[in-house]
């Protein structure tokens, strides 16, 4: 995908100021990969039109704060990837244990991790509160790229196709770095005797 930056930069900053035409002209740019992203997602159509409308909601929302730290095409795929990851994490019907992990910017983001086995007995729930922890921590100390591979992957449950899609990779790609990113967190792990 080749977007020509500079225009696309004018059409934000102009629909940011309220132009409904030049927020149109953003859509056509943008309405197939979203849309193709949407339907590889959910596999829908009916399903990705409406989280494509709900991409270009938020998108529509978060132009004015668009700053140009990153390209247009960026920005928009951005959002696009995130609320894909929203619209994944709501349809997930599976219990679930809430895992909060720092990103780079030092902001927390709450993640899902399904919970298959409820216990009641309390030590059990102790340990594994405490693997829980330990999880949480050695993720928030792997690199970005990393860190994103296992939440998308082990933590959130998408296919190597679905994250592929998302971060525009082949799936080879998307495997061998879920490899090293695998390799990365158990290392971690294994230097606080996790294991």
């Amino acid at each position: 995908m080749a977007f020509d930056n500079d225009a696309l930069l004018r059409l934000v900053k102009s629909a940011a100021k309220g132009n409904d035409d030049a927020f149109s002209e953003i859509v056509k740019i943008f309405e197939k990969p979203i849309y193709n992203m949407a339907m590889q997602t959910l596999r829908h159509r009916e399903d990705a039109l409406d989280l494509s409308q709900e991409v270009f909601l938020k998108l529509w929302r978060s132009l004015p704060s668009f700053r140009g730290e990153c390209s247009v095409a960026c920005f928009v795929m951005k959002i696009a990837k995130n609320t894909m990851l929203d619209c994944l994490r709501r349809k997930s019907t599976r219990q679930t244990v809430s895992l909060g992990i720092e990103n780079d910017e030092g902001e927390t983001e709450e993640y899902d991790i399904p919970d298959t086995s409820p216990d009641s007995n309390p030590a059990i729930a102790y340990e594994r509160k405490e693997q829980i922890e330990a999880v949480r921590q050695a993720i928030s100390e792997l690199g970005e790229e990393h860190r994103e591979m296992i939440l998308m992957r082990d933590i959130q449950g998408l296919s190597y196709e679905q994250i592929g899609e998302i971060l525009e990779l082949e799936a080879g790609t998307v495997k061998s770095r879920l490899f090293r990113a695998r390799a990365a967190l158990k290392k971690i792990l294994e230097k606080r005797n996790f294991f």
